[in-house]
């Protein structure tokens, strides 16, 4: 017995296995990072085009409800900013402008008043996001009208090409005085 054993210890990881779990834990760790990522990016763009959505709803809906029961609907992309006027009767008209720095259409309302005076209300916030916004030529005598805009988001954008408002009354000419 004059023989000595050696006895090895396997109970240990050697300094490969080591480096082999840590590099497969890595690669794990980032598929899932990376999932995570796309997910949350997948989430942001579904988002803003439900956001972008239900803007150009509401931006349509208002339209409608402004033109459909107009007198008279001009729309004039030669200004700076563009400016759609909805008259209704003799003393009411309604002026929605694109402001191209803020991307948004403006509101405002002018009520002509009994000594002939105009007053205005202060410009409102009618819809946002806006690139571009255009309105079929009405001077034809058309009462149907079209409206295009689009609205643009960080990620996406969301186009109205042509919607149809049909006019209840017949388009008759912007008074002068406005």
């Amino acid at each position: 017995e004059g023989r000595n054993k050696v006895r090895q210890d396997n109970k240990g990881f050697s300094l490969i296995e080591l480096i082999i779990a840590i590099s497969i834990s890595v690669i794990i760790l980032g598929i899932i990072a990376s999932l995570l990522w796309q997910s949350t990016n997948y989430y942001r763009r579904s988002n803003e085009e439900i956001t972008l959505q239900m803007e150009a709803q509401t931006i349509l809906n208002q339209l409608k409800d402004l033109i459909v029961e107009a007198d008279c609907v001009e729309f004039d992309d030669s200004v700076e900013p563009a400016r759609l006027r909805i008259q209704h009767g003799e003393d009411l008209l309604y002026e929605i402008s694109l402001n191209n720095s803020e991307k948004t259409l403006d509101f405002v309302k002018a009520i002509k008043e009994v000594d002939g005076s105009i007053s205005h209300t202060i410009p409102q916030l009618f819809g946002r996001n806006v690139e571009h916004f255009h309105v079929s030529d009405t001077s034809g005598g058309d009462s149907i009208i079209k409206v295009s805009f689009t609205l643009q988001g960080e990620y996406t954008n969301y186009e109205v090409k042509d919607s149809i408002i049909n006019l209840r009354n017949q388009i008759k000419a912007m008074k002068s005085y406005w």
